[in-house]
C-alpha cells in the first residue's frame, strides 16, 4: 500500500470564516452600542416635556376642558392625501 503525504488547507478556510464571522459581529455590537449612547432625539424630549405638563383630570369639568382642547386642535390638517398614497405605491 501506498502513502500518499496529503495537507488540506480546508481548516485555514474555516479560521478564515471564522475571523470574517467574528469582525462583522464585532462592527455590529459597536454600531448597536453607538445607536444606544446618542443623546435622544429632538421630538423625543419634546413629547417627554409635553408629558410632564399635562394636568390631571379629578372632575367633569376638567375633561370637558380637556376635551374641547383635543378638538380644537387641527391633528390631520397637514396631511396630504395623494402624498401618502404615493408613499405607499412607491413600497410595492
Amino acid at each position: 500500500m501506498k502513502k500518499t503525504s496529503q495537507s488540506g488547507i480546508a481548516h485555514l478556510g474555516l479560521l478564515l470564516l471564522i475571523l470574517v464571522v467574528a469582525v462583522i459581529a464585532f462592527v455590529g455590537y459597536k454600531l448597536e452600542q453607538s445607536r444606544q449612547t446618542n443623546s435622544p432625539t429632538a421630538s423625543t424630549t419634546n413629547v417627554a416635556q409635553a408629558a410632564q405638563n399635562i394636568p390631571t383630570i379629578t372632575s367633569k369639568a376638567d375633561l370637558n376642558t380637556a376635551e374641547s382642547t383635543l378638538n380644537s386642535q387641527n391633528i390631520d390638517g397637514d396631511l396630504n392625501p395623494s402624498s401618502f398614497d404615493q408613499d405607499v405605491s412607491s413600497l410595492q
